[in-house]
């Protein structure tokens, strides 16, 4: 279960920084082994990689101290880790591309651990899911979101973790073949990007920018897939440019899937079950909940109209879905269903039909949450 610290010596550690600063421990480490077997500097492996890493901190204390949160975004300090390691591996004068190789492996190896402390305090989850894990009050007073305490939530962070783990082994083995310089680099990109954008379609926090359905890793994965094929053109990359092209193009087809068949399953209203929207519906219901009115209405900013209301003694619940201009989709219709069953109601079995003027009705039993 998740838990807010680690017990290490009779001291309570906050488990987030204990797995980030261990991960860090260890990726020095794989850095420096990994540079001796290919003939590479241990030491300055380990420096490059305490180099970027420190970077990182430096800007996420900036950044808390100008917005009161502690938010590390993985791509946003990844493009500022390759920065500050391009920087001090150029003015060392060493070879970048050969040690950019090192030091993905190290990046993915703390990326790792991150998940785990990810993991223990909440963010990053997936979405809701009945066999999930719950989240206390003690963690909301760490910054967990109030509206989940209770919810089970999908752990995606230790699939995260599972995956990153993957993604480092196989960057190991090919760097051991002694590819061409770079060729590490271009591989753990592609991979990763394929591989978050997957991730990102189950993840359930709500304080992440979307633009056309789709996640800021989402599409930051994709500019860099871009970018990458674009230096692989200029020559600044001898890694397979097939390989390159074909990893964009499995990305595109990708993104033009998922966007085809939540039109064909969800409708043009997909958008209401975006975790962002879900957090409002959530806090609209506890708003109503507060005040002990039997019924309430509300239109959503993605013109979900919901009513609410509840019997006498609280037992039966019923709430009215629609949207303006058209009928819910059915497929919609059961994913928000399931919504509101996990985090509103016990009951797993709810009665649905459709009613006059394409509003879609559903009926829960047990008591509310």
């Amino acid at each position: 279960m998740p838990q807010l610290h680690v017990n290490l010596l009779n001291k309570q550690l906050p488990a987030f920084h204990f797995w980030v600063v261990s991960g860090l421990i260890v990726a020095m480490i794989c850095c420096a082994f990994l540079a001796w077997c290919t003939g590479r500097s241990p030491l300055l492996a380990a420096v490059f990689c305490w180099t970027g890493f420190s970077a990182i901190f430096v800007v996420a204390i900036i950044k808390k101290i100008f917005t009161g949160k502690e938010n590390l975004v993985f791509y946003q300090y990844y493009l500022i880790i390759l920065i500050f390691l391009s920087i001090s591996i150029f003015v060392s004068g060493n070879d970048l591309l050969h040690y950019l190789d090192l030091m993905c492996i190290g990046i993915t190896i703390n990326l790792a651990f991150g998940r785990i402390g990810c993991y223990n305090v909440g963010c990053c989850h997936g979405a809701m899911h009945s066999k999930g894990v719950c989240y206390s009050k003690a963690h909301a007073d760490h910054g967990f979101p109030k509206y989940l305490v209770g919810i089970p939530l999908f752990p995606l962070q230790l699939v995260a973790f599972g995956v990153n783990v993957l993604l480092a082994v196989l960057c190991t083995v090919y760097l051991i073949t002694a590819p061409t310089p770079g060729a590490v680099f271009c591989l753990n990109v592609c991979l990763y990007a394929v591989g978050r954008f997957i991730l990102e379609l189950f993840r359930g926090d709500a304080d992440r920018p979307y633009l056309f359905n789709f996640s800021e890793a989402q599409w930051t994965g994709f500019c860099l897939l871009v970018g990458l094929n674009l230096l692989g053109r200029s020559g600044v990359f001898l890694f397979s440019g097939w390989l390159l092209i074909l990893t964009l193009l499995i990305y595109g087809v990708l993104m033009i899937a998922v966007h085809i068949w939540r039109l064909l399953s969800l409708g043009k209203n997909a958008a209401v079950l975006l975790p962002k929207h879900k957090r409002e519906v959530l806090e609209s219901l506890n708003r109503w909940r507060g005040t002990k009115e039997q019924m309430a209405v509300f239109t959503t900013s993605k013109g979900l109209h919901l009513t609410c209301s509840e019997d006498s003694d609280g037992t039966i619940h019923h709430y009215g879905l629609s949207v303006s201009g058209g009928q819910l989709p059915s497929g919609l219709v059961r994913r928000i269903v399931d919504f509101l069953r996990l985090s509103r109601h016990k009951s797993d079995l709810a009665k649905v039909r459709v009613g006059k003027n394409n509003v879609s009705f559903v009926q829960f039993r047990n008591e509310s949450k």
